[in-house]
């Protein structure tokens, strides 16, 4: 029986949320890739790519993307869901 203010230790507890199992669901394939990324796992509202330096370089609105234009290197690829929901990916560039 608790009494008044104190708090249920819960810390052994797994983190759950939406939040997380969507991010364990969301998928960027291939990754090197050399001219296509497909985006799985979500429904897709906006990519995004943004260069090392922060520069948008790409916006698409489909779960598949073409970077046949960029150059080779790292790239960070945010994807936003139909709920709003915003995800990181880093994508490689062949």
């Amino acid at each position: 029986v608790k009494t008044a203010g104190e708090v249920e230790d819960d810390s052994d507890a797994p983190a759950t949320s939406v939040g997380d199992a969507a991010k364990a669901a969301l998928s960027v394939y291939p990754n090197p890739a050399d001219d296509i990324v497909n985006i799985s796992g979500v429904d897709v509202k906006q990519a995004r790519i943004f260069s090392n330096d922060g520069k948008l370089v790409i916006t698409a609105d489909d779960a598949v993307v073409n970077v046949s234009n960029l150059q080779s290197g790292v790239y960070f690829m945010t994807v936003e869901d139909n709920n709003g929901v915003v995800y990181t990916k880093t994508v490689i560039k062949k």
